[in-house]
C-alpha cells in the first residue's frame, strides 16, 4: 500500500511536477497567474496550507480599506481566509490562506486538485484587493510577479 503521509519532500515534488514550483526549504513556492503563492505541510496540525500575500504593505492610509476588503473575503464572497501577517521588519500585509487536513492521507492527485482550486481562489482574492485599491485610491496596484520579471 502506498504511504500517503504528506511530507515536505513529497509536497515539494508534487508542486514542482504539477506547477513548475520550487522547494524553498520549509515551504514550496508556485506562481499562479503571475502571483507568488506558497504551500506548506504542518506535521503537528496534520494539515496542508496554501497562502499568498497582497503585495502592497498596509499603512495608516489604506488600513481601513484593507479591513473592509478582508471582511468581505472572510464573509464568504471569496474563498480564502484573510488575516494580517507582520514581517520581521515590522511591515504588515494581508495574507490569504486555506488549509486542508491530511489526517486521512491525500493522494498526489488530491493534493494537485486542492492546490489548483485554492490557488485560483487565492489569486481571485489578491486581484480583488488590487482592483479595489485602484478604485479607492486611483492608483495602480503593485505589479504581479510576472510583470516584474518581464
Amino acid at each position: 500500500m502506498e504511504d500517503l503521509t504528506v511530507t515536505h519532500a513529497r509536497l515539494a515534488g508534487i508542486v514542482a511536477d504539477a506547477f513548475g514550483g520550487t522547494d524553498e526549504g520549509t515551504y514550496a513556492k508556485l506562481v499562479v497567474d503571475g502571483r507568488d503563492l506558497y504551500a506548506r505541510v504542518d506535521d503537528k496540525a496534520d494539515s496542508l496550507t496554501l497562502w499568498g500575500f497582497w503585495s502592497r504593505p498596509l499603512t495608516n492610509a489604506n488600513a481601513g480599506l484593507a479591513r473592509a476588503m478582508a471582511n468581505r473575503v472572510n464573509t464568504g464572497e471569496l474563498a480564502p481566509r484573510v488575516s494580517i501577517h507582520t514581517t520581521d521588519k515590522g511591515e504588515s500585509y494581508l495574507l490569504c490562506d486555506q488549509a486542508v487536513t491530511t489526517a486521512l492521507g491525500l493522494t498526489d492527485g488530491q493534493i494537485v486538485a486542492f492546490l489548483d482550486a485554492v490557488s485560483q481562489d487565492t489569486v481571485a482574492a489578491l486581484e480583488f484587493f488590487d482592483s479595489t485599491y485602484a478604485e479607492e485610491f486611483g492608483a495602480d496596484a503593485p505589479a504581479t510577479t510576472a510583470e516584474k520579471d518581464a
